[in-house]
């Protein structure tokens, strides 16, 4: 009996021990497995790096702006001086200092990451989903190329961070992600002697807020081998709200802020950086941030009264503004020391085009007489747009008018003497002109400059002498607008066109907005907005983005419109650039932002900007 206890206890407490065994067992496959899919999808770029904290700052602050968003709309629609969307980027301004303190922490332990296990945080400050910032290092000094995997070979991105050179530590922004979709990333390494790697990496981003959906881009010309390469970058859209966005050659939006700001006042400086504009438009408090594509705001400035239209970047450290006085509106312009915030020169369009003169569709209001849209700066000097005046001039320093190309109906005696002559056959003065842009000298010739604008056209009938002495039927020509080319000859005082795309497309007819640039290929790119078009007793606002060359060849266009009933897609220009350059592949998060604005103005909105 006691030997057959012994048996059975024997084989209990073997029987246990491999049931012991076999658990373990299966326990260490399940923790193998497990470690093995955390290292494939850390390798991949995914969650290493991720520290909870810092995700949770950009996704707070992601969420805070989405209320915000829907604030700064109804603002819109009560108070020109729109005061939330100030409190917004000054609340922004305080609340990315927490992000870069741990961007900074990450940064200490960089030799931790490898170009298999990099750090990846996707929109780290919570306002440009479509971005990510990377970094790793390399046991020997290299260059990285990133190519940003298109659907289609047209829409990749590619680019080498040569400005960072042969290097051990890399800081790489990523540009251009689609959205709502696992992004695939191929970076390439090359060290001193030339040896390349490659490694895939997988960046996931979440959808677009749903503003977005209701923007609808169709691309009907596309002419792949002739499109000048770049996005395409907007100033505003559905509403008129201030959405900032690039969109490729097949229409994928690629880059945006999920934010509002004002919709016209915007640079974006050759794809450096973007300069954008909030609050106060014909009055009020108006603040302009400098903002990397990543979302930091990098310098913040402030204007007292109001900015409008135009902010153009000078060859001196200075920007241009368009603001106001007190009693007038959009007819004063400031240039602004980008290291100081300091005005240096003030423009005073009412001591340089006469406010009596009452002409053209668009003179409704005796404060709001030249509705000055357009400045920049040559030389010393500054070409201006007055849209209400349909003139275009040059001024000095000094504030002295040199020439006026301007239709002469209405001008006193002292006015005509500064009016360029026209020369050529059925030459057409511009209306109600945008976008004033200074082009290189095509006739090698210093006493002539070659200018590209935006002509309108909407007083065209009203004021054009050619068009009234044409037999017209009884009835009014087709109103048209165009993108023109003229060139001043400032010795002779003389004018012609030597250039016009549009004035037989009368669909693009823009009353209100309009841009065309020249681009580095030679083409012309040109944003019509089809601002007032009535259908079904209804406003309907559409706005057709035209790459053209020289010939009058359409190589691409795109047809923008808005799927809410109300279909007002409104845009104010569009700039084609590359998103990378040498400018902006490096972000130094150990750079302190500059802030320029008064204390007082903080206090004002609640906040102390220390």
């Amino acid at each position: 009996m006691v030997f057959d206890l012994k048996e059975k206890m024997v084989k209990t407490i073997t029987t246990l021990f491999k049931s012991v065994c076999y658990i373990l067992f299966l326990l260490s496959l399940v923790v193998a497995l497990i470690v093995f899919a955390i290292k494939d999808y850390a390798s991949n770029g995914i969650t290493k790096g991720f520290t909870k904290e810092l995700v949770s700052l950009g996704r707070n602050f992601a969420n805070e702006l989405r209320t915000d968003v829907k604030l700064i709309k109804n603002d819109m629609r009560k108070d020109t001086k729109n005061s939330t969307s100030i409190e917004v980027v000054l609340r922004r301004f305080l609340n990315q200092k927490s992000i870069d303190e741990n961007l900074k922490k990450e940064l200490q332990s960089i030799e931790e990451y490898t170009v298999d296990n990099p750090f990846i945080v996707v929109n780290p400050y919570g306002v440009s989903p479509l971005t990510a910032l990377m970094f790793f290092y390399t046991e020997e000094p290299s260059v990285v190329t990133l190519k940003i995997c298109g659907a289609i070979e047209e829409e990749s991105i590619v680019h080498t961070f040569d400005k960072q050179g042969y290097t051990k530590e890399h800081i790489l922004p990523l540009y251009g992600l689609y959205p709502n979709k696992n992004n695939k990333i191929v970076v390439k390494t090359r060290n001193e002697h030339g040896v390349e790697k490659l490694k895939d990496i997988d960046v996931v981003t979440e959808p677009l807020d749903a503003i977005f959906n209701d923007i609808n881009l169709v691309i009907y010309a596309n002419d792949y081998k002739k499109y000048q390469p770049g996005l395409n970058f907007t100033y505003g859209a559905l509403d008129g709200l201030g959405l900032k966005m690039a969109f490729d050659i097949s229409g994928n939006i690629r880059w945006c802020f999920n934010d509002l700001g004002n919709a016209d006042p915007t640079n974006y400086v050759d794809g450096k950086c973007v300069y954008r504009t909030f609050g106060g438009y014909s009055s009020g408090d108006a603040i302009i941030t400098k903002e990397s594509f990543l979302g930091k705001i990098e310098a913040m400035y402030y204007i007292p009264n109001g900015i409008h239209h135009e902010l153009f970047l000078t060859d001196d450290e200075t920007m241009i503004v368009g603001t106001n006085h007190t009693e007038t509106v959009q007819d004063l312009a400031f240039e602004i020391h980008l290291n100081t915030g300091n005005v240096v020169r003030s423009i005073d369009f009412r001591n340089l085009l006469p406010r009596a003169r009452y002409v053209g569709s668009y003179h409704h209001k005796k404060d709001d007489w030249a509705h000055i849209n357009s400045v920049v700066k040559i030389n010393d000097d500054y070409i201006f747009s007055s849209n209400f005046q349909s003139a275009v001039g040059r001024c000095a320093s000094n504030g002295s008018l040199k020439w006026l190309l301007s239709d002469s109906q209405g001008y006193p005696m002292f006015w005509r003497e500064r009016l360029l002559k026209p020369i050529g056959e059925n030459f057409e003065y511009p209306y109600n002109q945008h976008a004033i842009e200074v082009l290189p000298d095509y006739d090698n010739n210093t006493e002539t400059i070659d200018l590209l604008l935006f002509d309108n056209g909407n007083s065209r009938n009203v004021m054009s002498s050619v068009l009234q002495n044409k037999d017209t039927v009884n009835k009014a020509p087709q109103l048209y607008s165009r993108m023109a080319h003229y060139r001043v000859n400032e010795k002779n005082m003389t004018v012609e066109c030597i250039w016009e795309y549009g004035s037989n497309r009368y669909e693009l007819y823009s009353p209100t907005r309009g841009d065309a640039d020249l681009m580095p290929n030679g083409n012309i790119l040109g944003c019509f907005t089809t601002d007032g078009v009535s259908k079904d007793d209804k406003r309907y606002c559409e706005t057709i983005y035209s790459e053209v060359d020289r010939n009058g060849n359409v190589i691409w266009e795109c047809y923008a419109t808005n799927n809410k009933e109300s279909n007002r897609y409104i845009d104010y220009r569009i700039e084609r650039i590359p998103i990378y350059n040498s400018e902006n592949e490096y972000m130094n998060v150990f750079e302190v932002s500059k802030n320029l604005v008064p204390e007082e103005v903080w206090s004002k909105y609640g906040f102390e900007s220390k």
